[in-house]
């Protein structure tokens, strides 16, 4: 895995897949995490294509020693696969929805 900065934050890649996020950045950039576009999460009980792809991100994330992040997790359905594949974080509605700062800190 990258050092961190001296400053102590870590840099995450978002929307990989989608885009920009190509996989140039991960040979060249000194990222921690990886953020799986949602494109490849929100159908994943349904398509196993989707599937296949999830897993080899993931074990290509954990070989370059980085972290994976499951975007776009909207169910308790859709949890479960990137979870069995290893996935490290996930982010969605299916967490929590988004709030102001003042309200989360009540």
């Amino acid at each position: 895995m990258s050092s961190p900065p001296a400053e102590g934050c870590k840099i995450a890649l978002d929307d990989f897949g989608a885009g920009f996020g190509s996989f140039y950045y991960l040979k060249y950039l000194p990222i921690d995490f990886l953020k799986i576009d949602g494109e490849f999460i929100r159908n994943l009980p349904a398509s196993r294509t989707d599937q296949i792809m999830l897993e080899a991100i993931v074990t290509m994330v954990h070989g370059l020693g980085q972290q994976a992040i499951a975007e776009h997790v909207a169910d308790a359905d859709t949890v479960n696969i990137p979870r069995r594949l290893s996935v490290d974080h996930g982010q969605g509605y299916h967490f929590g929805r988004p709030a102001p700062a003042s309200d989360l800190l009540q």
